[in-house]
């Protein structure tokens, strides 16, 4: 089995009664156990197309996870677990796809499991780290045989190496007998580890974006707004000063940071 944990997160807020999408109401319980291609993030968040959270079923060969979540508003330690199979007939009755692991209510709809014994008991038996801190701790029976160790480290790495390097994340991946830690210090080293085309060709843009990430404001030379009817690139975007100063600087082989802006209606 896989467990994924995070922490210094919120948890799956909301009403977790709530069975249909209502607009305009925020409920991060519903839209990760019960929406299927929505999400309640606005037009500027990642993850606004509530796809991400189908990669634990995906990684299942029964495609099933686990769930508890523990909500920074109410303290509440809440677990439910998700099934996704074909539609499919048992005789003359037809059952839907999902299937959901908790409570029922008696208007049949699953609500997650909140006696406290059974909940401790399900940490115990997945090794789950998470005790009353707010946050998500997701596990995924029979994992997909093809999916290794080496394959979560390079996703890690390949898709979060910016947020590592600046320190706003750190990532551990751990087996029973061996543990690594993926953060600023560590990024490279675990990436030069990882046998595979892909990393190998990361390293350059992780050594670029680490220098990106700490220029100062002050560094940046800032081009001259270009024309809001018709952006296009052109050498008078560049201020006279800064010409002479940035051809020296790629004669030697040095980077330039250089902002740039451009007019979206």
């Amino acid at each position: 089995f896989l467990v994924f944990e995070d922490f210094k997160t919120c948890g799956l807020q909301g009403d977790v009664t709530q069975a249909f999408d209502e607009r305009g109401v925020k409920n991060h319980f519903f839209y990760f156990f019960r929406a299927e291609g929505r999400s309640g993030k606005g037009e500027g968040d990642r993850g606004r197309w509530g796809v991400g959270k189908h990669v634990f079923p995906r990684s299942s060969s029964i495609s099933t996870f686990f769930g508890l979540t523990v909500r920074a508003d109410d303290r509440k330690r809440l677990l439910m677990g998700h099934t996704i199979l074909k539609s499919h007939r048992i005789g003359t009755t037809t059952f839907s796809p999902d299937g959901y692991f908790g409570e029922q209510l008696p208007n049949k709809l699953v609500v997650p499991i909140e006696d406290q014994t059974v909940i401790s008991k399900f940490c115990n038996s997945f090794k789950l780290k998470r005790n009353s801190e707010p946050g998500l701790s997701l596990v995924v029976p029979f994992v997909d045989p093809d999916f290794t160790l080496a394959h979560l480290k390079e996703a890690v790495v390949c898709d979060y190496f910016y947020p590592l390097l600046t320190g706003a994340l750190e990532v551990i991946v751990e087996t029973s007998d061996k543990s690594t830690v993926i953060n600023a210090e560590t990024l490279a080293d675990v990436t030069l580890g990882i046998d595979s085309s892909v990393t190998k060709e990361l390293v350059p843009l992780i050594k670029l974006a680490e220098w990106s990430a700490f220029c100062r404001d002050q560094e940046f030379i800032k081009l001259k707004p270009c024309n809001p009817e018709r952006p296009i690139w052109s050498d008078d975007l560049i201020p006279e000063e800064h010409l002479k100063p940035m051809l020296e600087k790629l004669k030697a082989g040095q980077k330039l940071d250089i902002r740039a802006n451009l007019c979206v209606r």
